[in-house]
């Protein structure tokens, strides 16, 4: 066996390649597109969040999520049978006022966020004259 410039020989060079592409290949195989199209929830999301507005005429929500060290404010409209769940009994979407915190099921549709779901986790905080 010859020696490479760097003095290794060519077997061994081929051993450091042979071990790159079998790292590499299912890594490349393996694409998160690839992944959700065979999931059954493709498209679903869901989201725990703080509600910073809700517009009832339009039937939409502001929410504020925390993604690492970053906030988030996500749109997210929704169809008139909103189911909303919490503390009270018989819960519907005037329940939801700003403060308020939620986990919402929702799916990407090509107008946005829409929302299937609302589970009330804890009311708004009551707002006191200083």
């Amino acid at each position: 066996m010859k020696p490479n410039r760097d003095g290794a020989g060519r077997g061994r060079a081929w051993g450091w390649q042979a071990l790159l592409l079998a790292t590499l290949t299912p890594a490349a195989l393996h694409t998160p597109a690839a992944a959700t199209q065979h999931s059954p929830a493709a498209g679903m999301e869901r989201l725990t969040a703080t509600v910073q507005a809700v517009d009832l005429e339009h039937r939409t929500l502001d929410l504020i999520t925390g993604v690492g060290h970053a906030l988030r404010i996500r749109r997210v409209s929704w169809s008139p049978p909103l189911e909303v769940t919490g503390p009270t009994p018989g819960s519907h979407a005037a329940a939801l006022t700003p403060g308020c915190i939620v986990r919402v099921e929702c799916r990407t549709t090509s107008a946005g966020l829409v929302a299937s779901r609302v589970e009330v986790l804890r009311a708004a905080p009551r707002r006191t004259k200083p």
